[in-house]
């Protein structure tokens, strides 16, 4: 039998000619570069506003600031872990990262007219950066499409309080980077090493500002929100374990220096963290006026009343939406223990900050996407069009108020009595003097070339008082051996207050009533001044001798 053969001619399959339009490869660099173009122009903006004019914008007026940059320079400097005796204030992390920032960023933020502690506020400038990055990452988490996503940064970082408060030097802006990569860790992908990290992120911020475990709950729902039920358990295991690992080693630290309980001639964590609980005066009601907590409520309002209002109102109907429940969350959570009426700093709102602007965008965002996608027709464009007037007539209020402070931040110079002041006491007085002043200024004068030793050169007006060990010690004759009084704004606001009266502050009062008016600088009521003491002068009213300078008693300064 013969086989059958096909003759059929076999015919090439066509090719298709290969397009002249070259294919975008999502893997390539340049492609990446091309589709992250927006962010870098938005984080840009952020270097730009928290960076360009730190020395002159906001005042050097929250001795905080000055504590925070004078410990980070004895850990960078003395190897220590505070300028003074560490008493378990706050956990060191925060200002052991501040020290190893601060060398390489003094080449940028330095000079003979601009304050040491500048530097430290380059710190902040970079932290701000990082913090939009991953607030952009957040966004982007809970289901933001790229182009809104971005507008969650710029609403928090234009904010005048996010301005105000994100250039000084707080632990809760460095405490919030790691916040904001615990949350954007928990609102990923649903893996377990990134809840782990999570968790190391959140056990970092705890130990950067204790504040931070006020957000734990909020971390916990998110990590439930995003997690698989099948791992979940897991998820929280490696998230809480790791936690709790980082944070125990502040505690283990105190162990090993036989610091953690009370005892003979040594400073106890479990002493302050008693202090820091029960120990501190309540702030009050928030909502009654007159009371501490109120009159900080009321100057968080003057600085942005918007973000503050919208956020904290649209944070309770963000609870309603899964996705957003987490970050919906910290600012309720930081609310209800602001409202137990104990102590309250005035940097207690940066950590909401960037959870109200996650939210203001997040529920706009869902407002359009509800009126676009879920009607139609005439219900579709009427539902549209309300949307978009909201935004609108939001932007509209908003702009011309954060325009205007913006601007203000980046051109001012609001330190100009500070830095004359310091000027005249560089080429005025003598270097073995011993000078009572804030920590901002401490820093100041330590690199002027006066003694860092805490009491034979600048004098941290607090410890005057508060430790009587030590100033019996180097100051036997208490305030007779302070040579001269330096009251910036951060001391200035305290004097005629409880902080420095009578009762509080009995040897700082009593070198105030016994000092003499060498010059001042500023306004009458918000000025600074260099006082010289004179124990054997009648005693004056410190709060009467700051607020009539020209009638004060007035001396020269001794070669």
């Amino acid at each position: 039998m013969t086989a059958i053969q096909d003759t059929t001619p076999i015919v090439p399959r066509a090719v298709a000619p290969p397009s002249k339009t070259k294919q975008a490869d999502p893997h390539r660099w340049s492609y990446r570069l091309l589709r992250a173009i927006p962010l870098i122009l938005v984080l840009t903006l952020v270097a730009v506003l928290y960076g360009v004019n730190l020395h002159g914008y906001p005042e050097f007026s929250n001795d905080d600031e000055g504590t925070y940059f004078a410990q980070a320079w004895a850990v960078a400097n003395q190897g220590v872990m505070a300028h003074y005796t560490y008493w378990y204030d706050h956990p060191p992390l925060g200002w052991i990262q501040l020290a190893v920032l601060l060398t390489p960023l003094q080449w940028f933020w330095s000079g003979d007219d601009i304050p040491v502690q500048t530097a430290g506020r380059g710190v902040m400038a970079l932290i701000a950066v990082i913090s939009a990055a991953l607030m952009y990452k957040i966004a982007r988490n809970v289901g933001l499409p790229k182009y809104v996503a971005l507008v969650a940064p710029l609403v928090w970082a234009l904010s005048p309080m996010t301005i105000n408060l994100g250039r000084q030097i707080f632990l809760d802006n460095i405490a919030l980077v790691w916040l904001l990569a615990c949350f954007a860790l928990v609102t990923g992908k649903p893996k377990l090493q990134y809840h782990i990290a999570a968790g190391a992120a959140f056990g970092v911020a705890v130990l950067s500002k204790e504040t931070a475990a006020v957000a734990l709950p909020a971390a916990l729902v998110a990590l439930w929100v995003s997690s698989w039920a099948r791992t979940r358990a897991f998820s929280f295991v490696g998230f809480l374990g790791t936690g709790a690992l980082v944070i125990s080693g502040w505690v283990l630290f105190a162990i090993i220096k036989n610091e953690l309980v009370p005892g003979p001639g040594h400073v106890s964590l479990w002493e302050t963290i008693v202090w820091q609980l029960h120990g501190r005066g309540s702030a009050g009601f928030m909502f009654t006026d007159g009371s501490g907590a109120n009159n900080i409520l009321k100057g968080w309002l003057g600085l942005d009343p918007y973000l503050v209002t919208a956020g904290m109102l649209l944070s309770f109907v963000g609870l309603f939406f899964r996705q957003s429940r987490g970050i919906a969350l910290v600012p309720v959570v930081y609310l209800v223990v602001a409202l137990r009426g104990g102590y309250i700093p005035g940097m207690y709102i940066i950590t909401p900050l960037p959870f109200f602007a996650l939210i203001i965008v997040y529920l706009a965002w869902k407002l359009w996407h509800t009126a676009s996608f879920r009607s139609r027709g005439a219900v579709k464009w009427t539902g549209r069009a309300v949307v978009a007037g909201l935004v609108a007539s939001s932007v509209f209020a908003v702009a011309p108020s954060w325009a205007a402070k913006s601007f203000r931040a980046v051109t001012e110079n609001q330190n100009v009595p500070y830095q004359e002041a310091l000027a005249y006491i560089d080429s005025n007085l003598p270097r073995d003097t011993t000078i009572l002043t804030d920590d901002n200024a401490w820093n100041e004068l330590v690199d002027m070339g006066w003694s860092s030793d805490g009491w034979s050169g600048p004098l941290w007006h607090f410890k005057l008082d508060r430790d009587p060990l030590e100033q019996a010690e180097h100051l036997p004759g208490g305030w007779k051996d302070v040579d001269y009084i330096f009251t910036g704004r951060a001391m200035e606001v305290f004097v005629g207050g409880e902080i420095l009266g009578i009762e509080n502050a009995p040897q700082a009062h009593a070198a105030l009533s016994h000092s003499e008016l060498v010059k001042a600088w500023g306004p009458v009521g918000q000025q600074i001044r260099l006082l010289k003491v004179n124990p054997d002068m009648d005693p004056v009213d410190p709060e009467w001798m700051r607020l009539n300078p020209e009638e004060a008693p007035t001396a020269a300064i001794t070669p």
